[in-house]
């Protein structure tokens, strides 16, 4: 028989090592098997393209809550776009751009009327004043300024209206046959929503 301190080294002895062993295989055995998540595409839907406005594109100003249907084939170009947007297309048959369209509601004093006053008594003194226009942009009374081709300038046609006190203004340079613009810019306004 072995004496009880040798007995005792031999005991605690044993059992360190059983703990060794037993920490070591617990700690091999494999990590749980993690699954990813599927990835799913993210794909930004497409706006829905409105009968009519085929070939078109959707422009939207978000800080002013509007977008606008515009033709494909013109570039947005713009300084600042919170203050003025426009699109511009390639040259038409006479070498001038066609369309040229231009939204300005600048954040300048003249563009921000306050509430209460009516578009009529922010532009009802132009000198080309026209009065109502025959279509309202978003649903908002609109008033038609519109001036003839001259010998050195194109004519145009700018539709104004004032939606939660800034003053919009939409404008059409006559750069091709009067039909032609007359459609476009119809279409045009009638694409112009706000949110």
């Amino acid at each position: 028989m072995q004496p009880p301190r040798k007995r005792r080294f031999l005991i605690i002895s044993l059992l360190v090592i059983a703990a060794v062993i037993i920490v070591f295989f617990w700690l091999r055995k494999p990590a749980p098997e993690i699954i990813p998540e599927p990835v799913v595409p993210t794909t930004i839907a497409k706006p829905v393209v409105p009968a009519g406005y085929e070939g078109w594109q959707v422009y939207r100003n978000n800080k002013l809550g509007y977008s606008v249907w515009y033709p494909g084939n013109c570039e947005v170009i713009g300084m600042d776009l919170n203050e003025s947007v426009t699109f511009e297309g390639p040259k038409n048959k006479y070498g001038d751009l066609w369309p040229q369209i231009f939204i300005s509601h600048y954040s300048t004093k003249f563009y921000r009327p306050g509430r209460g006053m009516t578009v009529a008594e922010r532009v009802g003194s132009y000198p080309d004043y026209k009065g109502p226009a025959k279509i309202k942009v978003a649903g908002v009374p609109t008033v038609l300024v519109a001036s003839g081709i001259k010998s050195d300038e194109f004519g145009s046609d700018q539709y104004f209206f004032i939606k939660d006190g800034q003053l919009y203004q939409i404008m059409f340079l006559h750069t091709d046959e009067a039909k032609k613009n007359s459609t476009l810019f119809t279409k045009f306004l009638k694409g112009f929503k706000f949110n």
